[in-house]
């Protein structure tokens, strides 16, 4: 995971658990853990929600369930459960929408924001690319030259 708060770590490991580390003045202790009950492939997603608060993203015993809690208390957020099953949780990311845009193709398996923070990618279900100006989500381009779907894109910096 990653450090969100100057003098704290959040690591999960193989034993089920969320560990918030305090690093500050040469001190490496747990101060807190969180049990997931899981131990599967899917790495917990963090967001911070102002500075000082978080809500955490992680999968539970249930291998195609996600908890949300809020990272201060461990208090409950929500569950999330699909109406069926539909397989393992491998991977998932938690953020905070700020604006949409209406896309004529949905499904999208992939979004990257560009290093500059100027360019919007996203790959489609549909074979395609489609890139967005970040400020307004304005289209810019569709990339057509797939002939089938898309699993993941980067951009390349020269």
């Amino acid at each position: 995971m990653k450090t969100t708060f100057l003098s704290e770590l959040k690591s999960q490991g193989r034993d089920m658990r969320v560990c918030m580390w305090d690093v500050s003045e040469d001190r490496s202790t747990v101060t807190d853990s969180l049990l997931t009950g899981s131990v599967g492939f899917c790495q917990c997603s963090l967001l911070e929600t102002r500075p000082g608060a978080a809500l955490l993203a992680h999968p539970t015993g249930h291998m195609e369930e996600v908890s949300v809690v809020e990272m201060r208390s461990w208090t409950p957020v929500c569950s999330l459960k699909p109406d069926s099953k539909l397989g393992m949780l491998m991977c998932m990311k938690i953020w905070q929408m700020h604006d949409s845009v209406q896309m004529t193709n949905p499904g999208v398996s992939q979004l990257r924001v560009r290093a500059d923070g100027k360019i919007l990618a996203t790959a489609g279900w549909d074979n395609n690319i489609r890139v967005f100006g970040w400020k307004k989500l304005k289209p810019l381009a569709v990339l057509q030259h797939h002939t089938d779907m898309i699993s993941d894109l980067c951009f390349f910096e020269i």
